[in-house]
């Protein structure tokens, strides 16, 4: 390759500007350049460079300001060339473009383009493949040190072969930026203000550093990671503000920045300052509240400052879901519920809506009393429960907390009651009573006699209705003091036993477990052969009926023992009934003599002969009635007493015999009553024993009441009783004045119906007066006894005394018979 020393001065082309003295305007930009200086001295030494298209060296010397070049003069180009080179092995010039009229000169923005023909030697050209043309780019460069032109850089092959660039520098070809910051730097040649790094703008004053976007922080702020675009340029001055200024910068790269930020809330502005850059963002930084995911949006409210759930009162837990009403005890009710008082912390802030439940049900009446005690009801149940408490959409469960306790009966019979524990009562077997079940109802009414040979007896009563058919259980019935045996309980109201021989009035006890029932004389052993009051007087008095032990009294003679004779003459005074409608009291009165009759009271004993109760009823009587039977125009008067607080009714009734005898029956004996007989009946209904263990006893008295005579009939009162309750009847005689007045009792009574013993006793005796007890049976519904009185007047009695006192002699049987009844009916005249 050749070597070409290319020495290069600087000329515009007069065809594309205008010159004058070597300046000329750029038609491109309008700008005027005075190129004198770069005039070629022909001292003046230039560097060389090669030339592609020749392994020679040339030295090329241009000028265009119309001036020639010395160093291109020759014979052959004296004074006309403006350009030429000069082989380095000769000092001959070449000119280059014949009159330079193939030169061509065009501006370029910053510079301008020569194009001339290429001679290597006066008769041939180089540069064939580029149309025998060479192409320079002179290349102004604005250089404010440089004035007023200077080669900078030698002409230089660049792209191809035959072209060349060529670099000058000047300040003159400098243009102004005005506004251009202290970022940028002005291109004086193209007045273009060049900016620095990440510098943009045509004044250099846009900041390229961009913040996408930022890492939010807490309101309690804190670290933020800052994206965007921040170059590597950045100084100590670099700050951010987020409404406060971040502390702690760190360029972690072009794209990222970390930073602290103090607290605050809401959206900020972002603003990156770097000395006097600044770039501002709207609304591009926010201040998350700390949230509190699961805190209850009903009993909590989150701090958005510290994402602490903050629960109401008597709330508590992280998300304020845990209730601090708390159940410790409660107190327990009966299986038959109650109100129950429930023990805990409750609070003071409980709605409408606050419950209760125990186990499956509701507690009701619930009572807020204090903030540790609730009162509720709660209804029945029985075992342990678990306990709900329920306010709105808060509920706690305590399990095993509740339990129904059953009622206790603490005295309750082991063997004779079974605890209610619903009730609390002690329900009783059939056999016992009361409220602990101790009290026994187990007694007997009646008991069959048997002979003095012992045998079968029937006892009647009530003995509990025990799922036993043949046998009780290990019973214990004693008459007297042999034992029962073979006992057999037919029904609950009915035993069977097999008692050995003996005689006289027994007393009975029946032994059931722990049970007993206690009849005083209550069975009898009858003789088989009966005998009769005072053996009839004699026989020719009368006949004993043996097997009634009632005599029977041959004609003219009369009374209960035949020892009255019997008077037809009717000239004797005559006796009159009377019946006191208003105390009941019957009356017999014949001539000066008067007999009273009263059933006065009714006495309950206990099992030991003790008085329990009396009932007085003297004088009580209130008159029901008075029937007269169409059949013998007896008159019957009715009266009644109300005892017990209503409980029991006495009636007391008191027939008069007129006309003709009247027959009775009674207990399965037989008797009659004579015209002007009184015969009383007495019922108790319905008496109520305080135990079973007790009995009733009837009591009458009869007395006389008569005016003193001292006439021939006037003699001493006598009374005289045969109570052997071993026969069939017991009698009692009053005597006075010729008057006898016999009173007879049979020892039977019907009891509940049924027949049984009944003994008489003498309560009292005195003045005329005598008062028989009626010894009753345990007897609850029917008691029934049939005593009889009769009036005599004696065969002695005178007519005429001897002072002239006309009397005669009579004899007048009075009847009266009393059948007293308890029965558990209540009669419908007494109702009405």
């Amino acid at each position: 390759m050749k070597k070409i020393i290319i020495i290069i001065f600087l000329l515009f082309l007069k065809n594309v500007t205008e010159s004058n003295n070597c300046q000329y305007k750029n038609q491109n930009n309008n700008q005027f350049f005075d190129l004198t200086s770069l005039k070629l001295n022909s001292d003046k030494s230039y560097t060389s460079t090669s030339d592609s298209s020749s392994s020679t060296k040339y030295t090329y010397l241009f000028n265009f300001c119309n001036t020639s070049i010395k160093a291109c003069n020759s014979a052959e180009y004296k004074d006309v060339t403006t350009a030429c080179q000069i082989p380095e092995s000769s000092s001959t010039p070449i000119q280059l473009g014949s009159t330079l009229t193939n030169e061509t000169f065009v501006f370029t923005t910053d510079g301008l383009i020569l194009t001339y023909t290429s001679q290597i030697s006066s008769t041939s050209l180089d540069c064939v493949d580029k149309g025998k043309k060479r192409t320079v780019n002179f290349n102004f460069k604005c250089d404010e040190t440089v004035g007023p032109f200077s080669v900078w850089q030698g002409a230089k092959e660049m792209t191809s072969l035959c072209t060349y660039d060529i670099y000058i520098k000047s300040n003159l070809v400098c243009m102004s930026c005005p506004g251009c910051s202290t970022h940028g730097k002005c291109d004086g040649y193209t007045g273009i203000c060049v900016c620095d790094k990440d510098i943009s703008g045509d004044n250099c004053t846009i900041w390229q550093v961009n913040i996408n976007s930022l890492d939010s922080t807490t309101v309690n702020g804190g670290t933020t990671i800052v994206h965007g675009y921040f170059g590597s340029s950045t100084t100590n001055k670099l700050s951010i503000k987020i409404d406060l200024l971040c502390n702690n910068i760190h360029l972690i790269n072009e794209t990222t920045i970390t930073c602290d930020i103090g607290p605050g809330e809401g959206i900020k502005d972002v603003t990156i300052t770097d000395g006097d850059l600044s770039n501002t963002f709207k609304e591009l930084f926010q201040y998350t509240y700390l949230s509190c995911p699961k805190c209850s949006t009903i009993h909590g409210k989150c701090n958005v400052y510290t994402g602490i759930c903050v629960c109401d009162k008597d709330i508590s837990g992280d998300d304020c879901t845990i209730w601090q009403v708390n159940i410790d005890s409660l107190d327990s009710t009966t299986v038959n519920g109650g109100t129950t008082i429930v023990h805990g912390y409750f609070g003071s802030s409980t709605t409408n809506d606050f419950s209760i439940k125990i186990g499956d049900l509701q507690c009701i009446n619930i009572h807020l009393i204090n903030e540790t005690t609730i009162t509720c009801d709660i209804g029945p149940g029985e075992g342990i429960k678990d306990v709900t408490i329920t306010d709105g959409d808060l509920s706690n469960t305590f399990k095993e907390l509740f339990q129904y306790t059953y009622l206790s009966c603490p005295n309750c019979s082991k063997l004779h009651g079974t605890c209610n524990v619903y009730t609390g009562d002690c329900i009783c077997d059939s056999k016992t009573s009361g409220s602990n079940c101790s009290t026994s109802r187990i007694y007997i009414n009646s008991i069959d006699s048997t002979t003095v040979n012992g045998g079968t007896t029937i006892l009647n009563g009530y003995f509990g209705n025990s799922k036993i058919t043949t046998t009780i259980n290990n019973p214990s019935i004693k008459i007297g003091d042999l034992q029962c045996n073979n006992i057999i309980k037919s029904n609950e109201t009915t035993i069977k036993c097999d008692i050995g021989p003996g005689e006289g009035i027994k007393d009975v006890i029946l032994i059931d477990d722990d049970l007993s029932f206690i009849g005083k004389q209550l069975f009898q052993y009858t003789k088989i052969i009966l005998s009769c009051p005072n053996n009839c007087t004699s026989p020719s008095n009368g006949l004993c009926n043996t097997a009634t032990g009632v005599c029977s009294c041959f004609n003219g003679f009369t009374g209960i023992t035949c020892n009255s004779k019997e008077n037809s003459n009717t000239d004797i005074p005559s006796s009159k009934s009377n019946i006191n409608e208003t105390t009941g009291e019957a009356t017999i009165s014949n001539d000066n003599s008067r007999y009273i009759i009263n059933v006065y009271s009714l006495v309950e004993f206990n099992h030991v002969g003790s008085i329990i109760n009396e009932i007085e009823l003297l004088n009580q009587w209130k008159s029901s009635s008075i029937i007269k039977n169409d059949d013998d125009n007896n008159n019957i008067s009715i009266f009644l007493q109300n005892v017990l607080n209503g409980s029991c009714i006495i009636e007391y009734s008191i027939e008069q015999v007129i006309g003709k005898n009247k027959d009775y029956s009674f207990a399965g004996i037989n008797y009659s009553l004579p015209p002007g007989s009184l015969k009383l009946t007495i019922a108790v209904h319905n008496y109520t024993y305080q135990s079973t263990l007790n009995s009733i006893q009837l009591r009458i008295n009869s007395s006389i009441n008569n005016n003193e005579q001292s006439d021939c009939n006037s003699k001493e009162l006598d009374i005289n009783t045969d109570f052997k309750n071993d026969q069939s009847l017991n009698y009692l005689i009053i005597s006075k004045d010729s008057k006898t007045f016999f009173g007879r009792f049979i020892n039977k009574v019907i009891s509940d119906g049924r027949e049984t013993f009944m003994s008489t006793s003498i309560i009292n005796q005195e003045n005329g007066s005598i008062h028989i007890g009626l010894n009753l049976p345990h007897c609850t519904k029917t008691c029934l006894i049939d005593p009889d009185f009769s009036l005599l007047v004696d065969t002695d009695f005178k007519t005429t005394c001897e002072n002239g006192d006309s009397k005669r002699k009579w004899i007048l049987p009075i009847s009266i018979a009393i059948p007293i009844i308890v029965t558990s009916f209540i009669l419908k005249n007494f109702l009405n």
